[in-house]
């Protein structure tokens, strides 16, 4: 069958979308490797402060980019494969709006990082930036009407919404 038989764009839009879901096939392989799920890491990760003035004012947390910031201390793990060794660094994204309030937009939101971006700068930039590029950027400008490939990003790096936060 023929891509556009399901309704699927062709060319680059369509190859983002099928290396996302290739992604998280893989990600779904780890965590079970991991005997554990994105949800258990995530909330066994520090919740993100509601607001930007906590979050500056909280020293569990470090400051990544203008409206986003990092939990300090991370949860490592690591994983043996035939291969070679994984280490992960697990850590919550929080990202502010220009209000200074949680984002909560595809585009703006925090998500559970498998890398710390400070602490494991070159898994981050090599791993995650381009994952989320690929998932919520370049997939989903063309496939809105087949399904949302950001949303299933989302649900392998969970966003912390703040409600467990305490100040």
């Amino acid at each position: 069958l023929r891509p556009w038989s399901f309704g699927l764009p062709t060319g680059d839009e369509s190859q983002n979308f099928i290396a996302c879901l290739r992604k998280f096939g893989k990600d779904k392989e780890l965590f079970e490797d991991l005997q554990t799920t994105a949800a258990s890491v995530a909330s066994m990760l520090l919740p993100c402060p509601p607001t930007k003035g906590q979050a500056t004012k909280d020293h569990n947390y470090m400051k990544q980019s203008v409206h986003c910031y990092v939990t300090l201390i991370p949860w490592r793990r690591s994983l043996q494969t035939e291969e070679r060794l994984l280490n992960f660094t697990f850590t919550q994204q929080c990202c502010y709006n220009e209000t200074g309030v949680l984002s909560s937009t595809e585009s703006g939101a925090g998500a559970m990082l498998l890398y710390h971006p400070i602490f494991d700068k070159a898994n981050y930039e090599e791993k995650e930036i381009p994952l989320r590029e690929m998932c919520c950027v370049k997939a989903t400008k063309a496939l809105m009407n087949v399904g949302d490939a950001c949303n299933n990003y989302f649900m392998r790096r969970p966003r912390d919404d703040g409600t467990r936060y305490i100040g």
